[in-house]
C-alpha cells in the first residue's frame, strides 16, 4: 500500500491510547493514509512507564513537519480508535528540529494528544481550550 514512512507518536499516560491497536487507521482529512504499526511503553530507568509510544507507518508521498498535530479520536460507539493528523505542520514556525530537518523522518518522535469529542471539536474546542479549562480549574481550587 506504499506505507513506508515510519515515525513514532508519544502520548502521556494520562491521555492514554485506549482503543488504539496495531492495524488501527491513521487518517489525514478523514482519509486513511497509514496504520498503527506498534504500541509500547517508554520507560524511565528501564522500569517505570512514563509515556506510550505509537509506531506509525504512513504513505511516503505525504510530507509532515515536526510541529504536525496528531490526535487520538475515540468513537462514541464502538471500540476502535484512530490516529488523526489534524495539521501537517508548518516549517516556517519551527525553531528546532527532531531529526536532520523540519520534515518528519525515520525515527522522529512527535507529540500526540487526546482529541476532544467530535461535537466539541466541531464547535472549535481544541487543545488550547483544554489548557484554558485546566487553568480555570486550577485557579478555582
Amino acid at each position: 500500500l506504499g506505507w513506508n514512512k515510519s515515525f513514532t507518536v508519544r502520548f502521556s499516560l494520562a491521555d492514554g491510547t485506549a482503543g488504539l491497536k496495531p492495524g488501527s487507521a491513521v487518517q489525514l482529512g478523514g482519509q486513511q493514509v497509514g496504520r498503527v504499526q506498534s504500541i509500547d511503553f517508554e520507560y524511565r530507568d528501564g522500569q517505570i512507564p512514563v509515556s506510550i509510544l505509537v509506531g506509525v507507518q504512513m504513505r511516503s508521498n505525504l510530507t509532515l513537519y515536526d510541529n504536525a498535530s496528531i490526535t487520538i479520536d475515540k468513537p462514541l460507539l464502538g471500540t476502535i480508535s484512530t490516529l488523526n493528523i489534524t495539521s501537517a505542520g508548518d516549517p516556517a514556525s519551527l525553531t528546532t528540529f527532531q531529526g536532520s530537518g523540519p520534515e518528519v523522518g525515520e525515527g522522529d518522535v512527535l507529540a500526540g494528544v487526546l482529541a476532544p469529542p467530535a461535537f466539541l471539536a466541531q464547535a472549535g474546542f481544541g487543545p488550547e481550550q483544554v489548557k484554558q479549562v485546566q487553568q480555570i480549574l486550577t485557579d478555582a481550587s
